[in-house]
């Protein structure tokens, strides 16, 4: 597998569409919808980026091709907001090996800790899967986005020279 993450570029607001569309369940149970559009995305990423966010493309380099997203705050204790592939690719170790690819970036800024808040309220949600990547449940919140709000769980991995593994 090679996969590398870049910065988000207006250019690759028509894939992120089609992207988050393909992940029609997770937009039902997170934003209580089922599809978003281009205005949908491009706000989206103004307003993460007044709060110092960084919206990436994850590209697969043997398709050369951007197959997901990943959004991050990249504070001491990092805030992944969201890392989402393509439909077609999840299932085949690719989100491993792209979340791997993404700690080692924040273990090399010299970041301690990595926090995700998870919805956890349908089937199919991915607290099973960042359990395997070595993150504890802290705490339940209730997230907004958009109109909806969820239950989540926030989860917190301790990453680097500030690993207790």
């Amino acid at each position: 597998m090679q996969y590398t993450i870049r910065e988000a570029t207006p250019r690759d607001v028509d894939t992120i569409v089609q992207i988050y569309n393909s992940n029609w369940i997770f937009l039902t149970n997170h934003l209580g919808r089922d599809s978003v559009n281009r205005s949908f995305i491009l706000s989206e990423q103004e307003e993460m980026k007044t709060m110092n966010f960084i919206s990436c493309v994850i590209i697969d380099e043997s398709a050369d091709k951007i197959v997901g997203v990943l959004d991050y705050k990249p504070d001491e204790t990092v805030y992944l907001s969201i890392m989402m592939l393509d439909k077609q690719i999840q299932g085949n170790g690719a989100g491993r090996f792209i979340y791997d690819l993404f700690e080692k970036k924040m273990i090399g800024m010299k970041r301690c800790a990595i926090r995700i808040d998870v919805v956890d309220t349908y089937k199919g949600n991915a607290l099973d899967f960042w359990k395997k990547q070595g993150f504890a449940a802290e705490e339940k919140v209730l997230l907004k986005w958009g109109e909806k709000e969820s239950s989540a769980v926030v989860m917190r991995k301790y990453i680097g020279k500030h690993s207790t593994a």
